[in-house]
């Protein structure tokens, strides 16, 4: 996976991804809504043969939009880590 800043201001930052999915990109998306300092989390694709995606991200100035991404991952990392732990618990 490659990640690169498009764009950043005070408020708002747009991520370049590629050699990824939409996958992680809605997961984040999902994550991001869940921050009530965001006020956009989204995606948009330049074409579907294009190995590009970009996520959008504005917040409300009261955390920076790099934080807030931050914070999703770290979220998304804990909800995956007690997944792994469960699963390994009834996979035995």
């Amino acid at each position: 996976m490659n990640v690169k800043i498009n764009k950043e201001d005070k408020k708002s930052i747009t991520l370049e991804l590629s050699k990824t999915d939409l996958g992680l990109v809605n997961a984040l998306k999902e994550e991001l809504w869940r921050d009530s300092n965001v006020n956009v989390a989204g995606s948009k694709t330049e074409h579907p043969l294009i190995d590009k995606l970009f996520l959008i991200v504005e917040t409300d100035g009261k955390t920076s939009p790099k934080k807030a991404v931050l914070n999703a991952i770290k979220k998304l990392k804990d909800t995956n880590d007690k997944f792994k732990k469960e699963f390994v618990k009834v996979a035995k």
